[in-house]
């Protein structure tokens, strides 16, 4: 609809009536939702917990009520926290700023406001089934997929206001401003898009090695423990703490905090998949609830069923379970 109003649109859907290109949208929409409803049934024995925590939709009544509004606003909440300081938010602003200049010049002022207050409801209603979650599943940052094509909406619409705009050799006043105001934040974008997609790599790579360091002096721990019983071999461990963000990671989300999200840590508690992921080390255990066992009484680092380093402590809680205590990194760096 905005890029019909805009005359933006190529000729085969220019012919086409605004009830056919709805029509077409929710066919491709319902298609798409369609087809995930199939492969969830399909593997819903699979599933863990986060599986079947992204398959229940809230109540009927909570849809029509102010807690949905909530909701709403919440996303928004989540993104400005992500990208919401320093110059991600300052490309950002540019774009959606010059978005709005160059509506405004191509459809007039009455009617431009129109079509960006008409721009703000599908930005609100981009997130899409994600708003219909029982549980909201904003912290995980795979939940904010949307962002990406609801960006490519605005920076390929953005593109087609100012190469349309260039074949009409206005450059005067408002028209001037709007155009170089429009190519400055396309190229801020792009750049924005090129050093974040660096640093979440380099980042990516730096905590890997990082925790591969760490992973193998913990399980030189765990040997050491296990050798003072060599007949009550570790089958269960329970994890308590995370594992602490690389020097370099630590740097790096001081410009860019939506990479803390993004960079997974191998071990953190509750996490039984990072505690699998051990055993491709050599240490295979298997996950234990903490509410399974009472941690008031450890014994002493001095013990003999105890080994802690700065790393970490271990602790052995009976014949076949083991407490790993993740301990964060004692006077970090001060990068800037």
């Amino acid at each position: 609809m905005i890029g019909a109003e805009l005359r933006l649109l190529s000729a085969p859907l220019a012919v086409m009536s605004l009830r056919a290109r709805f029509l077409r949208s929710a066919v491709a929409f319902g298609a798409a939702l369609l087809a995930y409803r199939i492969v969830a049934l399909l593997t819903v024995e699979q599933w863990n917990g986060y599986g079947e925590r992204l398959s229940q939709v809230m109540d009927t009544s909570k849809i029509f009520s102010l807690a949905f509004a909530g909701r709403l606003v919440e996303v928004w909440a989540q993104v400005v926290g992500d990208f919401g300081q320093g110059l991600p938010l300052l490309a950002l602003l540019g774009l959606v700023a010059s978005y709005g200049l160059m509506v405004l010049k191509r459809a007039g002022f009455p009617r431009g406001l129109a079509l960006l207050g008409f721009a703000a409801l599908v930005a609100c209603a981009s997130p899409g089934p994600l708003l219909l979650l029982k549980d909201s599943m904003l912290d995980v940052p795979r939940m904010l997929l949307f962002l990406g094509p609801l960006l490519t909406f605005v920076s390929v619409q953005l593109v087609a206001l100012v190469y349309s705009d260039s074949r009409q050799h206005v450059r005067v006043g408002f028209s001037l401003l709007s155009t170089v105001c429009a190519k400055i934040s396309l190229v801020a974008f792009a750049w924005l898009l090129l050093v974040f997609s660096y640093a979440y790599g380099h980042s990516f790579q730096a905590q890997n090695l990082f925790e591969q360091q760490r992973i193998s002096r913990l399980i030189w721990g765990v040997s050491e423990l296990q050798s003072v019983s060599p007949a009550d071999e570790f089958r269960h461990a329970l994890v308590e703490g995370v594992m602490p963000a690389s020097p370099l990671l630590s740097n790096t989300v001081r410009k860019f905090p939506l990479i803390d999200r993004l960079v997974p840590r191998l071990l953190q508690d509750g996490w039984s998949h990072g505690l699998r992921q051990l055993a491709f080390y050599g240490l295979n255990l298997d996950r234990v609830k903490g509410a399974d066992f009472d941690r008031s009484n450890l014994p002493d680092c001095a013990a003999a069923q105890s080994l802690c380093r700065s790393e970490f402590r271990l602790f052995r809680l009976n014949r076949e379970t083991i407490l790993i205590k993740l301990l964060p990194i004692a006077n970090p760096p001060d990068q800037k």
